[in-house]
């Protein structure tokens, strides 16, 4: 049970950014092919991502729902990836968490990428139905 709770609180705030509909604002095709491939494909291209999000001039706040966009795609692309191959996505997710200005996104990313270092790939659509509709009660 308190795995699940640790689960719900980090998918909640690295997914928070997706109930307010943003749209990605870098190439998630991209994104999806090269870490649907390898960690290695992966890497230079979330990088280069990184890059450009933060030459585009945009604010704090936006350059880390952007980020949470982008965590969000590099999960769901592993997700059929097996323990072995999944943990070598951490250091994606930790560059992701490190690129964070927000202390609490930062520390729910690199929760996920422990989880992922150990071979444990979250699954999102569990942990999101799972979640169900949140009440302001």
């Amino acid at each position: 049970m308190k795995q699940f709770a640790v689960w719900a609180f980090v998918f909640g705030q690295i997914f928070a950014v997706q109930a307010s509909a943003q749209t990605a604002l870098f190439n998630t095709t991209a994104v999806t092919s090269a870490c649907s491939r390898s960690a290695a494909a992966c890497d230079p291209v979330v990088d280069a991502q990184i890059t450009a999000l933060k030459s585009a001039g945009l604010d704090e706040t936006a350059i880390n729902e952007q980020l949470a966009l982008l965590a969000a795609a590099v999960i769901e692309a592993i997700q059929s990836a097996s323990p072995r191959v999944a943990a070598a996505y951490a250091a994606v997710l930790e560059r992701l968490a490190g690129n964070s200005t927000d202390a609490i996104q930062a520390a729910a990313i690199r929760a996920i990428g422990l989880q992922v270092a150990q071979g444990n790939v979250p699954t999102v659509s569990a942990v999101a139905e799972s979640l169900g509709p949140i009440s302001d009660n």
